[in-house]
């Protein structure tokens, strides 16, 4: 089975590098590596030359020799990837693994990060490869992590069910932070009576310890690995959703075609955690809108009782207006960026700049 791996980074080149070193540690090699660089401003591309992932990039005048940057025009559907393209931004070549770096124009966060990842790798006829591995770039798979996920996928493992068992079409190791604490909130199941407190119920520490496969509904981008003929099928994660929820929403996609299992022996390391609180500091306060938004977009689509949603829908909407009023800052503008995301989130209205114009314009 030859794997692809797909990283999307944004001014962590740090992490980027230490993420590079432990894929390059595999037990089981990868045949490429494929960076999507947000627009980074902390200069990742000279330290990703400086430690020689980039040494054998290839000039070129249309390019400028330094990184292929993509043109991000999705509402045209301009986003084509030629084998030209790809010889000019094949960066890195060792004995078992040839890395990729595209530079995007424009941060298009993680959701549009992965889209163009997953596009680049698919289209990547020459590499030929079987499965994608993605991942954000604050995290380091533990060496064995992706023999044990490739080894699942060789053994078609069946879960307690009754009735047959869907192919599997996705397999994701078990999340821990760099001190090994669990990070539950990674992998779960989808709940379908309602969306408050949450639409997601992690996986409980205890299914861990039974040490066993399980069958879950949904995996954040945190080191899944996933067939690439699903892929192809699904199509990639929706750019428009920017951050938060984007994973769910392209897991639902996924379930539909086949199952989703996690690995509990397999471990990746994850530095950080999103954070989505209302109460955030002001000038990280427009996350809440693409984190309620999302929300309420995806919870439209997943739950398919309307009295439930609804339900869920009022008593959100006064329980985070009631600790706004309560504690929080500006409170004048957070209330009306929170009363925009249910709006926009029910009506599908995808204007990824309205946060920034309502808060700080």
């Amino acid at each position: 089975m030859q794997i692809g791996v797909i990283i999307v980074t944004f001014n962590r080149k740090r992490l980027l590098i230490n993420c590079l070193d432990a894929i390059l540690a595999q037990s089981y090699p990868v045949k490429c590596i494929y960076i999507i660089d947000n627009n980074s401003t902390d200069g990742t591309h000279d330290l990703l030359y400086e430690k020689g992932f980039l040494g054998a990039y290839k000039k070129n005048r249309a390019h400028g020799g330094k990184a292929l940057f993509l043109s991000h025009l999705e509402d045209r559907g301009i986003f084509n990837i030629s084998s030209a393209s790809l010889a000019d931004i094949r960066n890195y070549q060792g004995e078992n693994t040839t890395i990729f770096y595209v530079r995007t124009n424009k941060n298009v966060g993680g959701a549009g990060g992965f889209k163009y990842g997953i596009q680049l790798a698919v289209e990547d006829k020459e590499a030929d490869i079987d499965g994608l591995w993605l991942m954000d770039d604050d995290v380091m798979p533990d060496a064995d992590c992706l023999q044990r996920l490739v080894s699942l996928f060789s053994h078609n493992v069946s879960i307690d069910k009754t009735g047959p068992n869907p192919p599997i079409i996705g397999i994701a190791p078990k999340v821990v932070s760099f001190n090994g604490r669990l990070q539950k909130e990674h992998r779960g199941w989808i709940r379908k009576t309602g969306f408050f407190p949450s639409l997601q119920y992690p996986v409980p520490p205890s299914y861990y310890r039974e040490g066993r496969p399980i069958e879950i509904d949904y995996t954040s981008f945190v080191g899944p690995l996933l067939l690439k003929d699903t892929v192809k099928k699904v199509g990639p994660p929706l750019e428009r959703l920017f951050i938060f929820h984007d994973d769910v929403e392209y897991s639902l996609r996924l379930k539909k075609v086949g199952r989703l299992i996690l690995s509990t022996d397999a471990v990746i390391r994850h530095k950080g955690q999103k954070d989505a609180s209302l109460l955030l500091p002001y000038k990280k306060a427009w996350r809440l809108y693409f984190a309620k938004r999302n929300l309420i977009w995806v919870a439209s689509h997943a739950i398919k009782k309307r009295p439930l949603f609804y339900k869920d829908l009022l008593i959100s909407l006064m329980a985070y207006s009631i600790l706004i009023i309560l504690r929080g800052s500006h409170k004048k503008k957070r209330l009306l960026l929170l009363y925009r995301a249910y709006y926009d989130g029910l009506k599908g209205i995808f204007n990824n700049n309205t946060p920034f114009k309502m808060l700080y314009d």
